[in-house]
């Protein structure tokens, strides 16, 4: 597998892990699935390079990506986040004073509990607290290469 797109289609189904930005990603929408809430990535940003002359290896964005924040609560309305995320916080654990950062990777173990607080460019808030998560690539996911220099 030579592209981008491969290697994380790969890692989507149990190949090594792989890695996006919060920051920069654009939400489609918020799902809910009894106590699991699911937000959908029309676009999950990847880091990389934006100099490289292999698109493969540039930075750009994962089309199509879920994550599925398990036995979830939150405060906010997950029906009205929407748009491109400005920022993020990510906790492993939710009495932790200092966030992990704003990366996330996949395939996840499904067993740590997390906290995560994202504000998107309109000012929407939403605070999810999870006993678990998982992120997967949809059908017809796909990587694009940024085009800015």
């Amino acid at each position: 597998m030579n592209s981008r797109d491969g290697v994380n289609r790969h890692a989507a189904e149990g190949g090594p892990p792989w890695s996006f930005e919060l920051p920069g990603s654009e939400i489609a929408r918020i799902e809910q699935d009894g106590s699991d809430l699911i937000v959908v990535l029309a676009a999950a940003r990847v880091r990389g390079d934006r100099r490289q002359l292999d698109p493969s290896l540039s930075g750009g964005h994962l089309r199509g990506v879920r994550c599925h924040l398990l036995q979830a609560s939150w405060t906010g309305d997950p029906c009205a986040l929407i748009g491109r995320i400005d920022e993020a916080d990510w906790r492993g654990d939710p009495h932790q004073s200092a966030p992990h950062g704003t990366t996330l990777r996949a395939p996840s173990s499904g067993t740590t509990a997390v906290e995560l607080n994202l504000r998107t460019a309109l000012g929407d808030n939403l605070v999810v607290s999870a006993l678990a998560w998982r992120i997967e690539l949809l059908e017809g996911g796909c990587f694009t290469p940024s085009l800015a220099c």
